[in-house]
């Protein structure tokens, strides 16, 4: 069984759509990891976003990407490494305690891609990768004015 390539020149313009009629962006560009994996780079609204192209489920005149809701939690790599010492079991973590802005009403950051809430000072979405804009020191001050 043969494979498809595409040139980048293919790709580059194509609308990605999840499977849920939603769209995700246009493509930017093709990137790879250093494992040889794949993925495209797909711009929203002046926003980058990662799609790894396991998620691609057809291509055609558009692209058609599995939407996040239906993907199954991807395992992380595994690194092996000797240990160095024994280990040895620890008590679990506290729960994180709510920071100075979030006692004072600061709502947490929802991603426009996937709709998961991210703490507000996330800079990608901690599910779907989507990278949120950069907020200079006005924009904070805008939000709490238009409440």
């Amino acid at each position: 069984m043969s494979s498809k390539f595409w040139k980048r020149s293919e790709l580059v313009g194509k609308q990605v759509i999840d499977t849920k009629a939603r769209i995700v962006g246009v493509v930017d560009d093709f990137a790879f990891d250093e494992r040889g994996g794949t993925a495209l780079v797909v711009k929203r609204d002046g926003e980058e976003r990662i799609i790894p192209m396991s998620t691609i489920k057809a291509i055609g005149d558009i692209i058609l990407k599995i939407a996040d809701e239906e993907m199954a939690p991807e395992a992380a790599p595994i690194e092996i490494h000797p240990p160095t010492q024994p280990t040895q079991p620890t008590a679990p973590a506290p729960p994180e305690q709510p920071t100075q802005q979030a006692q004072v009403g600061e709502a947490p950051k929802s991603c426009p891609a996937c709709g998961t809430s991210n703490p507000q000072g996330a800079k990608v979405c901690r599910h779907c990768g989507y990278r949120f804009k950069e907020e200079g020191p006005l924009d904070s001050f805008k939000r709490i004015i238009r409440r």
